[in-house]
């Protein structure tokens, strides 16, 4: 998982996609590895399959505020404007502290 953390850290989506994906595939309750995917995804404008990781990455670890946030971020950024907002939200509420969450939890991302 490292060696894809790397990858993706570095542009490169493909290779990074592989590993990711391989070390997805002995534990499908790895979140973490689901979540990398899902930004590796993301990253490469395949934002169905980045919503299927992130989806994986949360009913593997469901109090992941890092994977709420990029859920939402995603779903905000492909115009499902109510969907990122509950997932922004409950980030939020999971890590109150976390900069990255605030601006929801004040209320500004815009009412579409």
């Amino acid at each position: 998982m490292a060696n894809g953390r790397a990858f993706l850290n570095a542009g490169q989506l493909s290779e990074s996609d592989r590993r990711l994906s391989t070390a997805c595939v002995p534990d499908p309750k790895l979140a973490e590895a689901h979540s990398l995917l899902a930004v590796a995804y993301d990253q490469k404008g395949l934002h169905d399959r980045a919503q299927e990781s992130y989806e994986k990455a949360i009913k593997a670890g469901p109090d992941d505020a890092q994977a709420l946030n990029n859920l939402g971020f995603s779903l905000y950024q492909n115009g499902n404007y109510r969907a990122a907002v509950d997932r922004l939200k409950r980030a939020a509420k999971l890590a109150p502290q976390t900069n990255a969450f605030s601006t929801i939890s004040a209320g500004t991302l815009p009412a579409r």
